[in-house]
């Protein structure tokens, strides 16, 4: 059996699900932008912001959430 075979024959046994996670990810980028910015703010003193790290946490549930998603790990 050839690889190609092999494939095809372990697809046709095989739910595939397509997720477009594309707009979701844009924005996650975008909020971790945000983020970066905030954090270049705090780091230069213009502001205080004591709970940044709530937000960073936040963001991990999120990004892990969309992983959990794909099926990547």
């Amino acid at each position: 059996m050839t690889l190609t075979d092999y494939l095809i024959t372990c697809s046709r046994n095989t739910n595939i699900t397509v997720t477009d996670l594309s707009e979701v990810l844009v924005e996650l980028k975008r909020i971790g932008n945000n983020i970066n910015q905030i954090a270049r703010k705090i780091n230069s003193k213009r502001f205080f912001f004591g709970k940044f790290d709530s937000v960073v946490e936040g963001q991990r549930k999120i990004y892990n959430a969309i992983l959990s998603l794909t099926g990547d790990d």
